[in-house]
């Protein structure tokens, strides 16, 4: 009497298949994928919105207010914000250096006259720069495309909610040898360096995790490792509890498990809410699962 189960291995080639990736990349590299492709994207979630007082001083807010408020109406009630992110967003290898180190997303307005993709907000020159926490998502302030290393993004935050920060705030610290100018943080950046810096009187490591060295985020390598972890510890106690299975299966059916080797097969996991099913075919039955 065994159980056969691979639930990592499965959950990889769900991702295989929705995503489109190639199959020589191994179970890992594809979950770490997915990680990222989950990461660049603002969960669907009722938020609470929090106004910068800079967001709210600027030229931008007070001349198009109604373009902000639009994405805090959608943010508030749950809709998706997809459509106002980068339109290269379903790109799986697409980078987002910014986000890996800052954790910072950027928005479209949907002010602009510039076309983009299909589904996606019209484009322009400014762009919404926001900082989700739990629940609550933080408006930082609106400024052009080139300030992904724009140190003020977390001057703002340090100035209006300056808690958000503390976590990254290294303690004890008086002075770096080399301070990073922005023009140095973009090209440590575009070589997946991670570096500390200083605005105003504190010294930071990057409050998004930093950059993995193949330029997506070290937080969906950290993802994907728990996530392996999980599975395999899932997939393991499933083997060892192999009787009380078999005696779970046989009660909601009905009908005996006549099979030496119950072999198990994952069809669905959500990793934000832990929730899948997984399938016993000799007896056709899903049973669902939490952790």
């Amino acid at each position: 009497m065994a159980v056969t189960v691979d639930l990592f291995r499965d959950f990889a080639q769900l991702i295989r298949d929705e995503l489109n990736i190639d199959s020589s990349r191994d179970d890992l590299d594809v979950v770490r994928l997915f990680a990222w492709y989950d990461l660049r994207r603002l969960p669907m979630q009722n938020w609470n919105v929090h106004y910068s007082r800079e967001l709210q001083e600027n030229h931008f807010f007070i001349n198009n207010k109604s373009y902000i408020e639009a994405i805090r109406n959608k943010a508030e009630s749950g809709e998706d914000l997809v459509p106002h992110a980068s339109h290269r967003v379903d790109d799986i290898t697409e980078k987002d250096e910014l986000l890996a180190d800052w954790g910072i997303y950027h928005i479209h307005p949907g002010h602009g006259t510039r076309p983009r993709k299909s589904g996606f907000v019209d484009g322009a020159a400014e762009l919404l720069f926001v900082l989700p926490r739990g629940k609550d998502l933080y408006f930082i302030d609106v400024l052009d495309h080139k300030s992904w290393t724009n140190f003020s993004l977390i001057e703002v935050i340090d100035n209006n909610w300056p808690f958000l920060l503390d976590p990254f705030r290294l303690k004890n610290v008086v002075g770096l040898s080399n301070e990073p100018t922005e023009e140095d943080l973009y090209k440590l950046r575009k070589n997946q360096i991670n570096a500390f810096f200083r605005v105003g009187k504190s010294f930071f490591i990057g409050p998004g995790g930093g950059l993995a060295s193949d330029g997506s985020a070290s937080r969906a390598v950290l993802m994907s490792m728990n996530l392996k972890k999980l599975l395999d510890g899932y997939s393991k106690q499933l083997k060892e509890e192999e009787a009380d299975f078999r005696r779970t299966v046989e009660e909601r059916t009905e009908t005996p498990l006549n099979v030496d080797t119950i072999s198990l097969k994952l069809l669905q996991y959500d990793p934000r809410t832990g929730s899948g099913e997984i399938y016993e075919p000799s007896t056709a039955t899903v049973i669902q699962f939490h952790f």
